[in-house]
């Protein structure tokens, strides 16, 4: 994460690595809200949408375990294996709370400097 928030801190200041940091915390509750739906429903083009956009965002801030699980159950979707759905989802819910607290106390960290 540490890598990824300095190159964006290089490339765009630390307005812009807040700006990516406030996207991910505001966005990837819903992504993964709508996994879990699209999951229950049979909605799979949506549960892998949810996933392709949680995938690039967790890229862009170098948290690669949950760029691996989106993408992991992006795949899924698109093949349309729903049996290991729920508990992937449940592991990247997981994951994103971990993260928010993470990135939360990087934000305060840029916004003090």
């Amino acid at each position: 994460m540490e890598v990824a928030l300095d190159r964006l801190r290089r490339i765009g200041g630390k307005r812009l690595a807040i700006r990516i940091i406030d996207a991910f915390l505001d966005d990837a509750p819903r992504k993964v809200g709508a996994m879990r739906d699209g999951g229950r429903d049979g909605e799979l083009g949506a549960v892998e949408a949810a996933a392709h956009s949680l995938r690039s965002s967790a890229g862009n801030l170098g948290l690669d375990g949950l760029m691996n699980l989106a993408a992991r159950i992006e795949r899924l979707a698109a093949a349309r294996e729903r049996d290991p759905l729920p508990g992937l989802i449940e592991d990247l819910e997981v994951g994103v709370e971990r993260a928010r607290s993470a990135l939360e106390t990087r934000k305060r960290e840029l916004e003090t400097r």
